[in-house]
């Protein structure tokens, strides 16, 4: 999962201020053959030494400004210090580094690597954290449920679970006993029904991470499921799937992903509509210039983004007065972002009319 606390984020950046910070993106995939190698000599950290060193030669405008030099130097040694005991667990570790304290957040994806000394950059982190949503798919028979966890694409591992005994009975004698029990299937499945919408409640409840749920196997079972959960599970419920209990990881992602991707786009597409609705009220910002200055000023609710948005200095700036305002960044793609690109490619929803003038009155120093 996106192993990040934004109160964390927010600390760094508010302590940080303008002094630089050291910024690492490391693809640390433990499941890349050139990452298997012996400490000290996997990829990323080859790399990471040629970047720190290039780093080091750039910084040093620094060569006149003593003060400056010794600040970068304390801050790359306390990422290299950070990083000796480090065993990835993720795809990509994202470390923001500065004299005070390392801030580190693991991704479900390949990014690519990166250093950088200066305003911490966030960007990547911010985009990622708005492009995967964490999925729970749980497929449910008669008699037995399964469940699988992972990102928008594939699949993790399997979710720890602990379901009730499986009804049913085994045989093909038609004793008084196994008449009686069919009289009362419906009740037995019903129980089974609950039993495994409990669990389920109860996980999302012990993993606020997990935002999708999707339910499969057999239709009717899973439906019967679906009627049982809690409203905050039913909320995150994406769909029913149907496939066979035993699919792989793999047939799993390839069942789920198409679906996924449509209730994505409706998700875009619904947040555009609560765009023009807030517009039609004078509670929107419209354009990067705008947006950037409701969040300067605190008055943005949420941003929306492009995903065809290529300025990286400008999503840097978005990014970052994100986190500082406290306001989640959504990334949108499809027919959703063509729409938004019409308007910039950045729009912000804002918690009242705002007047125009209010807004031009920051843009000169929201600019990215």
């Amino acid at each position: 999962m996106l192993l990040l606390d934004p109160a964390a984020l927010r600390r760094l950046l508010e302590r940080v201020g303008d002094l630089p910070a050291l910024t690492l993106y490391l693809p640390v995939d433990p499941s890349d053959p050139e990452n298997q190698r012996d400490p000290g000599t996997r990829k990323w950290e080859v790399r990471l030494r040629n970047q720190l060193a290039g780093l080091d030669a750039e910084v040093p405008a620094l060569a006149d400004d003593r003060p400056a030099r010794r600040r970068w130097e304390a801050v790359r040694e306390r990422a290299q210090q950070w990083l000796t005991d480090y065993a990835p667990s993720g795809r990509t570790l994202v470390l923001l580094a500065d004299t005070d304290e390392v801030t580190d957040v693991e991704l479900p994806v390949v990014l690519e690597q990166s250093a950088r000394y200066g305003a911490p950059a966030v960007g990547g982190l911010v985009r990622a954290m708005s492009e995967y949503r964490y999925y729970l798919t749980v497929l449910v028979d008669q008699q037995s449920a399964r469940a699988a966890e992972g990102y928008l694409g594939f699949v993790g591992d399997v979710a720890h679970l602990e379901f009730g005994a499986a009804w049913g009975m085994p045989g093909t004698t038609r004793s008084g006993h196994q008449f009686r029990f069919e009289a009362r299937r419906a009740e037995y499945q019903e129980r089974f029904h609950a039993d495994v919408a409990d669990q389920i409640d109860r996980y999302l409840v012990e993993n606020v991470d997990v935002e999708r749920l999707v339910l499969g196997g057999i239709a009717a079972e899973a439906h019967g499921v679906a009627r049982a959960l809690n409203q905050r599970s039913h909320r995150a419920l994406m769909g029913v799937v149907p496939m066979p209990v035993g699919s792989s990881h793999d047939e799993i992602s390839q069942r789920v992903d198409p679906h996924a991707q449509a209730y994505e786009d409706e998700q875009d597409l619904a947040l555009m509509a609560a765009l023009g609705a807030a517009r039609a009220a004078d509670r929107a910002a419209d354009g990067p210039e705008a947006s950037l200055a409701a969040l300067d000023q605190y008055l943005a609710r949420e941003v929306l983004v492009s995903g065809h948005l290529d300025n990286s200095d400008l999503l840097e700036a978005v990014a970052r007065g994100a986190v500082l305002s406290g306001v989640d960044v959504h990334l949108l793609h499809g027919r959703a972002a063509d729409e938004l690109d019409d308007l910039g490619g950045v729009a912000a929803r804002l918690y009242y009319a705002v007047p125009e003038e209010t807004l031009a009155a920051g843009k000169a120093s929201a600019g990215p």
